[in-house]
């Protein structure tokens, strides 16, 4: 099974599960549904020894689930490696370790509404689809093993501003701290069309 299937699965199952609580919005004169789509682009920072690099991918905004408190959901996707060297004895060997992440996030994040712009704060679940590729040269012999790929989930935290940058397009900018199998701080840029 490739990463996008899962990713995709992983989509459907935060959208069936945002479908389902959406009789429990309402009954809370919520205002839950599609309400807008947009672009994500960003930098992220895993942990361990990667290399910082660029993100992108969607997002939705889900509307309102009680005051103030507004859903969404994500698709992200970045790669990044590790220069890794091993030394014994008098022999060494170098490879280069290769890391993506599918991340299929939703949340909530409370708003707090101010003139022309609205600080928030939130977090949620998200699913992450690695895969990692290792290379290595050793004497005349090259291999390469495709291992650690894996679905793993984990929590996120985040906050950040938005504004309206017209009518119909609004804009933000946001920290996001995962915490899950490989953690990564990011920073991103969301630019949503309102529906």
């Amino acid at each position: 099974m490739t990463a996008l299937t899962l990713a995709l699965r992983g989509f459907c199952f935060l959208a069936a599960f945002g479908f389902l609580t959406s009789s429990l919005a309402l009954a809370q004169n919520g205002d839950f549904g599609l309400k807008g789509i947009g672009l994500r682009l960003g930098y992220v920072d895993p942990e361990s020894e990667y290399k910082g690099t660029f993100l992108f991918g969607g997002v939705a905004d889900l509307g309102t689930v009680a005051k103030n408190l507004h859903a969404d959901a994500s698709i992200t996707y970045w790669k990044s490696e590790w220069d890794y060297s091993y030394y014994w004895f008098d022999y060494a060997d170098s490879w280069t370790i290769s890391l993506s992440d599918i991340a299929v996030r939703g949340g909530v994040k409370y708003h707090f509404p101010q003139e022309g712009w609205a600080p928030y704060a939130g977090g949620g679940l998200g699913m992450h689809f690695y895969s990692a590729t290792w290379d290595t040269p050793s004497g005349e012999v090259s291999w390469s093993y495709s291992g650690a790929d894996g679905t793993r989930f984990g929590l996120y935290l985040c906050g950040g501003a938005q504004f309206d940058l017209s009518e119909k397009i609004a804009g933000s900018g946001e920290l996001l701290l995962d915490f899950s199998e490989v953690g990564q701080t990011a920073f991103q840029a969301n630019v949503i069309y309102k529906l």
